[in-house]
């Protein structure tokens, strides 16, 4: 929202227009805020989301390592 501010534009007169840039300016801090915390929260969402992921994959890994190393052991006791 871009909104052009001179006095001789501005119904209001000098006085108001500056209490209108002031509002316009807090406003725009608002929006500013609430854009920051959307993003915030898309990161935080992104990473617990792939944290998660990461901790399924390597679990699955460990498991199968486990596994294979049963499966060795288990060969080599018959070997011997």
């Amino acid at each position: 929202m871009i909104e052009e501010i001179t006095v001789e534009n501005h119904p209001s007169g000098q006085g108001n227009a500056y209490k209108h840039i002031q509002r316009m300016a807090s406003e725009l801090s608002l929006i500013e805020e609430r854009e920051r915390r959307k993003i915030v929260v898309d990161i935080h969402d992104r990473i617990g989301h792939n944290l998660a992921a990461l901790r399924m994959r390597l679990t699955s890994i460990l498991q199968m390592n486990l596994h294979q190393s049963e499966s060795r052991r288990w060969k080599e006791s018959r070997i011997s």
